[in-house]
């Protein structure tokens, strides 16, 4: 029964690799709207794109869109675009005011596409430790090991957003932390971030070029999030990394980009204007911070 069971289980494994041909239609074009604005003194940037067949991975711009922002007085903020998919504004003073709520105004192909979001308070960071660690896996016996401090703000129901470069490069991985913990309902108010959270810059990695290395520049940032968005970057996260023998079902990523024409073309995407804290450091030998 053993040799049976060792055998069909075999069978199945070997089965999943063989590649299937499939059928889909094209569908139509959607809307794609990447809108994640920070309130900074930088550039601010809106992409607009159309969706495509599943299989094909060219991003179909979109050159012709009106964008606006609009805030709670009616004042409008006019994006420009230069022939691709990306409508930018750079403010001359701190564009978004805390606790206030903006409008992003898309008109496209005799569409009108709107979505709402509302701006959150963020904490300051106030460091960046690292230290050397043994480990027990991979090609090497020892990594540098870096976390950041912040506090939670005082209140239940704060979400963030935590996101690191290392040397320029986005890191894949990220967290989203639920007042001071990882987790919904945890209580943990205006205390620091528990370890996952603060150990989320590190790469979790061993490969050369993705770990840490003595001189390397490490960047920190603290976004602060609707609870909303946080649900839509952890299914889209899931989705991106949906693969292999267990994958999960495929699923719609939910979307805050709404038709003001509830029978027109629906939109994908997501718009939120976010307060954002950032800090730096250079990893140095010379400079190790133990802090605990």
């Amino acid at each position: 029964m053993k040799k049976i069971a060792l055998i069909l289980l075999t069978l199945i494994l070997f089965s999943c690799e063989d590649p299937i041909d499939i059928e889909l239609d094209n569908g139509f074009p959607q809307l794609v709207v990447d809108a994640i604005l920070t309130n900074e003194l930088r550039e601010q940037k809106v992409l607009l794109s159309l969706s495509g067949h599943y299989f094909n991975q060219d991003i179909k711009p979109v050159t012709t869109a009106i964008v606006k922002i609009i805030d709670e007085l009616g004042n409008e903020i006019s994006l420009e675009n230069n022939n691709s998919s990306t409508y930018t504004f750079f403010p001359t003073e701190l564009p978004f005011a805390d606790g206030a709520e903006y409008k992003l105004h898309i008109e496209y192909d005799n569409q009108i596409y709107t979505s709402i979001s509302r701006t959150r308070p963020v904490p300051p960071i106030d460091s960046i430790a690292w230290r050397k660690e043994a480990v027990f896996f991979g090609d090497v016996d020892s990594l540098i090991v870096a976390q950041f401090w912040a506090i939670d703000l005082p209140g239940l129901g704060d979400v963030y957003w935590v996101r690191s470069k290392v040397n320029g490069k986005y890191q894949p991985r990220t967290v989203i932390a639920f007042d001071a913990s990882t987790g919904r309902g945890s209580n943990s108010d205006n205390v620091p971030f528990i370890l996952p959270v603060r150990f989320a810059i590190t790469p979790n990695s061993t490969e050369e070029g993705v770990r840490l290395e003595w001189g390397d520049a490490l960047d920190v940032e603290l976004y602060s999030v609707s609870p909303e968005f946080a649900d839509f970057w952890l299914i889209m996260e899931q989705q991106l990394n949906n693969a292999g023998l267990f994958a999960t079902p495929l699923t719609n990523v939910p979307t805050n980009i709404k038709n003001i024409n509830p029978k027109g073309p629906k939109a994908l995407g997501w718009f939120e204007v976010h307060n954002i804290s950032r800090d730096s450091a250079t990893i140095s030998q010379d400079r190790i911070n133990n802090r605990e």
